[in-house]
């Protein structure tokens, strides 16, 4: 069975709590405390921090990964920090 995506509501609720700015370190970091289990989900932390990538790339329009019609639910606003977008 695949590892499965972090949502991206997760990951936008750890950006609410890094006032809406996080690097991709907070983000991981917020996250692993936001789901405690998540060690239990993956198989080590490099899935785990590439599920998180992955899915901030899906909802990203700056991103090489985001394609027309995904909601833009996140945006670069610095080398290696992201933001949230509001949704459409």
């Amino acid at each position: 069975m695949p590892d499965p995506p972090i949502n991206a509501q997760l990951i936008a609720f750890a950006l609410v709590q890094h006032w809406q700015r996080a690097s991709l370190g907070e983000i991981y970091r917020e996250i692993e405390k936001l789901l405690p289990d998540w060690p239990d989900r993956y198989k080590d932390h490099d899935v785990f921090e590439a599920s998180v990538r992955s899915t901030i790339e899906y909802y990203c329009p700056q991103s090489e990964n985001y394609r027309a019609g995904n909601e833009a639910f996140f945006e670069r606003v610095g080398r290696r920090r992201l933001s949230t977008c509001s949704c459409r």
